[in-house]
């Protein structure tokens, strides 16, 4: 999965993919819990990772501390931060 977060390429994607990068790209820069927890519930997510990559790629729009809200913050330190989703 790490490659949706990692490739800066579209070219060739199926449509799947392209619908599952958006919803990564939403998921970290939305407003929005309740948008966020649907996401969540459709790819049965059980951890959240913040690192250098999600704040290199959404900079300024990462919503961090929102994220950090929807579980339990297992480690953080400067570089990475984990959450369990709750």
């Amino acid at each position: 999965h790490e490659w949706l977060w990692r490739s800066s390429s579209d070219l060739g994607y199926p449509a799947i993919l392209s619908e599952r990068k958006a919803d990564v790209q939403t998921f970290y820069t939305t407003y929005d819990k309740a948008e966020m927890r649907k996401i969540i519930k459709k790819y049965n997510i059980s951890y959240i990772i913040i690192g250098t990559v999600e704040r290199s790629r959404f900079g300024a729009d990462l919503q961090e501390n929102l994220l950090m809200q929807l579980g339990e913050v297992l480690y953080t330190n400067d570089v990475v931060t984990i959450i369990k989703v709750t």
